[in-house]
């Protein structure tokens, strides 16, 4: 499906992997993923980031898309979105019901053609409540929720989590070593001449 989803879990509960994995099953699997959990950054600067700002430079426009844009007929991951700003949320708000967007000081409207997957931390109802959440972007972003138990729901995966992890890893350990091997071994040959 091409709809947008909301990955609910307390930090450290797989939402990313979840959100590639959604990514990797989906007719879009051959486009762009973008992943945009490790920007850190809030408000004006967010949306900067994800909607593209357009800067005129003695009457020229200079557009720098934004991650929105990037992701093109791809998918776009967007971690805890209790960040963005009410702007930057009444965007949101366009970009997944109409499919368009405002960059920052841009003049016309941007298609968007990613789907969003979106993730929280938070209690977005909460956030609702106490203002800092538009309710029409929570109800724009809670139609397809998956809630993630925190791992000390599921002690059980622990062990599978686990081996997954250092399979993952060992690839890299083991072309480290190898390196070091060779490295060590050119070294030990230069010496003896």
């Amino acid at each position: 499906t091409n709809a947008t989803v909301l990955i609910i879990g307390q930090i450290g509960s797989g939402k990313k992997r979840v959100a590639r994995a959604l990514h990797r099953i989906s007719p879009r699997r051959g486009e762009p993923y973008l992943d945009s959990s490790s920007e850190i950054n809030r408000g004006i600067e967010l949306s900067r980031i994800l909607f593209g700002e357009v800067q005129s430079h003695f009457g020229v426009d200079d557009y720098e898309p934004g991650k929105i844009e990037m992701a093109s007929r791809g998918t776009l991951y967007l971690s805890e979105i209790s960040r963005l700003d009410q702007w930057g949320q009444r965007q949101m708000i366009s970009a997944i019901k109409q499919r368009t967007y405002m960059p920052l000081n841009g003049r016309k409207e941007e298609t968007a053609t990613c789907r969003f997957i979106l993730g929280t931390s938070r209690n977005l109802k909460e956030s609702v409540e106490d203002g800092s959440l538009i309710e029409e972007f929570y109800d724009q972003v809670k139609v397809y929720p998956i809630y993630l138990p925190s791992l000390a729901e599921r002690a059980e995966d622990i062990a599978a989590l686990t081996y997954q992890f250092l399979q993952e890893r060992q690839p890299q350990r083991l072309r480290r070593r190898q390196g070091q091997g060779r490295r060590g071994e050119q070294l030990r040959r230069q010496g003896r001449q």
